[in-house]
């Protein structure tokens, strides 16, 4: 019987797990061993569903479909309220963090200037609120001035009180991907280690999830990206900036951007990935530990989609892929 956890009870409500898997979801809940965390799993995969799906809707359409999505689940708490499209943040996740604004962009144009010092004034008394994203579980998250964040699991986003009052900055730990709603006088800059990425109205992803690399992609409008208080780049739509936080050095390259963003969908697309890379994502992803000898792997380099399935399923694909064997316990993979 496989233990119950926050990710197993997730699957369940978006129709990915097996029988055995159901048939022990389905005993957790019927015994109401812990309804609070059975609620809230319920709502995470209503808000992991496409954003095709969700962003337009009113807020009446938003209820209708959250009733529609319980009904067709087969649980029906009377607890349970419909999650707010307008996220408020909790106080009591504040922690003191200073906000270094990079660049301000001109209705003229993209133009630098220095933001540095009055910036820092004006933010250095505010306490970012953190929300972060789970290993297994993506999170969506709708700021105040209506932009949208989906963040990767294990990801991180920091926003200060001021946000929408004093200039729309974030910071970002790991991967996600904004659609920023659109406000020519008041540019949204997401703060990523020594990069500031800078746009007006667009949407894009941001990826530091790798070692000592940034991947900024592209899906629409105009990205600016700047290092300290230079502007390295302007990135339009299918393209993608790499760069490396050691040597400072960056590429940029066309890609397609549906597709590496697809993971707000629930698909995980790989193009010539390398194997070590695919394992840190699949490890945020599912929420496990996957060892692996990195040097006799380094040059292994994979290119695969992956749709809503299960771990035990993309594991056996990669081995008939890559040729490689391995050992599954619990939460635990060791590549052979």
């Amino acid at each position: 019987m496989p233990a119950i956890t926050r990710q197993l009870l997730i699957r369940y409500f978006k129709g990915q797990c097996d029988q055995e898997e159901n048939e022990a979801v389905q005993a957790f809940i019927a015994a109401e061993t812990d309804p609070a965390l059975v609620a809230t799993c319920m709502q995470d995969a209503f808000e992991m569903q496409s954003p095709d799906q969700l962003l337009p809707l009113s807020e009446l359409d938003y209820s209708n479909a959250w009733k529609q999505f319980r009904q067709k689940s087969g649980w029906q708490p009377a607890a349970v309220s419909t999650p707010a499209k307008q996220i408020r943040l909790s106080t009591w996740l504040r922690y003191a963090a200073a906000v270094v604004l990079i660049t301000v962009i001109s209705m003229a144009g993209w133009k630098t200037i220095r933001p540095h010092q009055q910036v820092a004034d004006a933010l250095a008394d505010a306490a970012p609120q953190r929300i972060q994203a789970i290993k297994g579980v993506t999170k969506r998250v709708t700021l105040t001035d209506g932009s949208t964040v989906y963040l990767f699991p294990g990801s991180e986003l920091l926003v200060p009180d001021v946000f929408n009052k004093k200039g729309r900055t974030v910071q970002l730990k790991g991967r996600a991907f904004f659609d920023v709603t659109k406000n020519p006088q008041q540019p949204f800059l997401v703060q990523t280690g020594a990069l500031v990425t800078s746009v007006l109205g667009t949407s894009f992803e941001v990826n530091s999830n790798h070692d000592q690399q940034v991947a900024i992609t592209v899906r629409t409008g105009l990205v600016s990206v700047h290092n300290n208080k230079n502007e390295l780049a302007r990135l339009t739509s299918n393209q993608q900036m790499l760069y490396q936080t050691t040597s400072h050095a960056f590429t940029v390259n066309s890609a397609d951007a549906a597709g590496l963003c697809s993971w707000i969908t629930g698909e995980l697309m790989f193009d010539r990935t390398p194997l070590t890379e695919v394992c840190q994502t699949l490890e945020q992803w599912y929420g496990v530990t996957i060892q692996l000898n990195a040097d006799q792997w380094r040059h292994k380099k994979i290119s695969v989609k992956f749709k809503q399935l299960p771990l035990s399923t993309v594991l056996q694909i990669l081995s008939a892929t890559s040729r490689f064997k391995y050992e599954m316990k619990d939460n635990h993979i060791k590549i052979i």
